[in-house]
């Protein structure tokens, strides 16, 4: 394989067994047979223009080229401007960016290239942006899309704070405990049943909210007649809970949901319809492992979207891109895109990726580390104890071993980044307060030049600019506009709910997934019920 693409480290990929596996082998083996090794450097992909920076940056910047055999060559032999370094700096030296500051002035400057690209009639699918955390893409995603570009994307993790995810959510909490007053108030709210709050107000001092889904309590002559039977639906779906199997009863649900009002029009691939599926379809694998216990799964997740006030929250890997001849700009993580490529390659991310090439790490609480070594493998460990701190003999050696193989797996994942570029390479470097470059990119980033003037860097293999913080365009979002109460939801909902006609059967897969070869497997529910 190749050594210098080994990026899954923290899945338990060891690059060290594939340098190793001919002396390893020969050793268990005891065999002398020769060992040869042959280097596959010509590559098809890129222009020489991308690899001779590639070839500059990692046999002398970082290093990770051990010899000029692994020096990538081109086949192909067009002439090409070479990759341009972007550097992100802020208007005032001495106040450097915060980390949300610094990520909206990179995709700031990613609208503006790509648009820059566009502009002469190339197709937007040739774009393929690449960020290095889920974080960096939850920030990218609604400025592209507010911009008006079309974007698929792979990595996202904010499945958890989509609207359809939410509202289906409260939905299943809701049709099993009527105690759940969240629950309710969020699906007569929702395009599920599109009351305004003044409404709700009326309709819970008629009707408590744990009987208006369980209950047969005639419901209120001021509500409107659709609401009416979206409500009744409702209390149908939860009797007929106890007397389906979960899969017919997933299948009315899927009926009742009004597919319309989650629709975008930047959605050019489903999405909204893919992750509905992926959360019915999580909530009926729960329910084949543990039938008895779904109200504990779904609070679980509900409380996913919820967790606004952590350092680092997880709300779940968003759908990722399932169809890729859709004329769209693709954005991803750098390890979604191994083994893809695009003609132009925007690194949003590049600052983050360099930053830790050199970062140490910082253990907080309890720390298990195990060594790799395979001469003597080892767990090392420190543990709080009241003021102290319990460390193992060779806790601080494992740590230093521990930065070194973070920091090379951080090289490795630079080098796939730039060669995913077959004809042009931009790599966005916005620095902030706790993201530094190293001192080998020092001297690039002093010689950067204004924004509209391009200097060459590294004996003309690159291009090195400046975007200074707060200018351009899109430097700001744009307000935000708000409805009364009364009239949000019916003027938000009204034209998408006049489409409901018109909507198809709901998909039992991803739009552009191939079709399901076979039916769903009905699966009982047991005799006592749930």
């Amino acid at each position: 394989g190749d050594t210098k693409q080994s990026i899954y480290r923290f899945r338990g990929a060891d690059v060290d067994s594939t340098i190793c596996f001919s002396e390893n082998y020969c050793s268990l083996m005891q065999s002398s047979l020769p060992v040869r090794s042959f280097v596959l450097a010509s590559t098809f992909r890129s222009l020489p223009a991308i690899t001779k920076f590639v070839n500059r940056m990692f046999s002398r910047d970082l290093p990770l080229l051990r010899n000029d055999d692994e020096l990538l060559q081109p086949v192909r032999s067009d002439q090409a401007e070479p990759p341009e370094w972007v550097c992100i700096a802020p208007e005032d030296p001495s106040r450097p960016l915060t980390a949300a500051r610094s990520r909206s002035q990179a995709a700031a400057e990613t609208v503006r290239l790509i648009n820059d690209y566009c502009s002469d009639g190339k197709p937007y699918s040739d774009i393929l942006v690449l960020v290095r955390s889920g974080r960096e893409l939850d920030a990218l995603l609604p400025v592209l899309q507010q911009a008006g570009i079309p974007v698929v994307s792979s990595g996202a993790r904010t499945l958890y704070r989509q609207p359809e995810v939410s509202d289906i959510l409260n939905l299943l909490i809701s049709l099993y405990n009527p105690l759940d007053t969240l629950a309710v108030g969020a699906v007569l709210r929702s395009p599920l049943v599109q009351l305004s709050d003044p409404d709700i107000h009326r309709l819970i001092k008629t009707i408590p909210p744990s009987r208006i889904f369980h209950q047969s309590d005639p419901l209120p002559g001021f509500l409107a007649e659709p609401v009416k039977q979206r409500l009744e639906t409702l209390r149908r779906l939860v009797h007929s809970r106890r007397s389906s199997s979960i899969s017919a009863w997933l299948m009315e649900i899927r009926s009742f949901l009004p597919l319309a009002a989650y629709t975008d029009a930047f959605d050019l691939e489903g999405r909204a319809y893919a992750r509905i599926n992926r959360l019915l379809e999580a909530f009926l694998a729960q329910m084949k492992a543990d039938p008895s216990a779904p109200l504990p799964w779904l609070l679980r997740q509900r409380s996913r979207g919820g967790d606004t006030g952590r350092y680092d929250p997880d709300y779940g890997e968003d759908v990722g891109v399932a169809d890729e001849r859709i004329d769209a700009v693709r954005a991803m993580t750098i390890h979604k895109a191994k083994g893809l490529e695009g003609r132009y390659v925007i690194v949003y991310g590049w600052s983050s990726v360099l930053h830790e090439t050199e970062a140490s790490i910082g253990h907080r609480g309890p720390t298990l580390i195990r060594t790799e070594s395979l001469a003597q493998p080892s767990v090392e460990f420190s543990l709080p104890w009241g003021q102290l701190v319990l460390c193992s003999e060779r806790y601080q050696v494992a740590i230093k071993q521990e930065e070194l193989r973070a920091q090379a797996e951080a090289v490795r994942l630079a080098y796939v980044a730039t060669t995913r570029a077959c004809d042009r390479l931009t790599l966005i470097c916005a620095t902030s307060r706790n993201i530094k470059l190293p001192a080998a990119f020092q001297p690039l980033w002093e010689q950067r030049t204004p924004s509209s003037i391009e200097a060459l860097g590294w004996d003309g293999v690159l291009k090195v600019r400046a975007s200074v913080a707060g200018s351009g365009p899109g430097s700001h979002p744009p307000p935000v506009s708000t409805l009364p109460d009364g009239t949000l939801y019916q003027n938000l909902w009204r034209a998408r709910y006049q489409q409901l006609d018109q909507v198809r059967d709901f998909p039992l897969a991803r739009p552009s997934e191939a079709e399901l070869t076979g039916p769903q497997t009905d699966v009982e529910e047991p005799a006592s019920g749930v």
